[in-house]
């Protein structure tokens, strides 16, 4: 029994997702920072803006950590769901060596 192979497409939806994690977390180190900065030197009052600091924040990361979440979950879905590829030729080799002797007219000289 031969062990199954990730897909290729899965592997890259991987690391996609990967760099998609990454850019998230730095993403919102970097905009908790500017917020806190921003609080800090009173432009902001939290209480007053809470709805637009939310906002703030989920449009700069949120997409980013679903849009990852979603391409780790297609790459899972493919790996999962791909066919053994060793198997699914075994197969079809085994099936056609019934069926031989439909070939044999495809050696004869079509032209005689």
């Amino acid at each position: 029994m031969s062990e199954k192979k990730t897909p290729i497409l899965s592997i890259i939806l991987y690391i996609l997702a990967g760099l998609l994690g990454l850019y998230t977390i730095w993403a919102a180190s970097f905009h908790y920072d500017n917020i806190s900065t921003l609080i800090e030197q009173g432009q902001i009052v939290v209480s007053e803006n809470q709805f637009e600091l939310a906002n703030y924040f989920l449009s700069n990361v949120g997409q980013h950590a679903i849009f990852g979440v979603i391409l780790l979950t297609l790459g899972r879905i493919l790996h999962v769901k791909s066919p053994d590829i060793d198997e699914y030729y075994l197969e079809e080799y085994s099936d056609a060596e019934g069926d031989e002797e439909g070939f044999e007219d495809l050696d004869q000289d079509p032209h005689k």
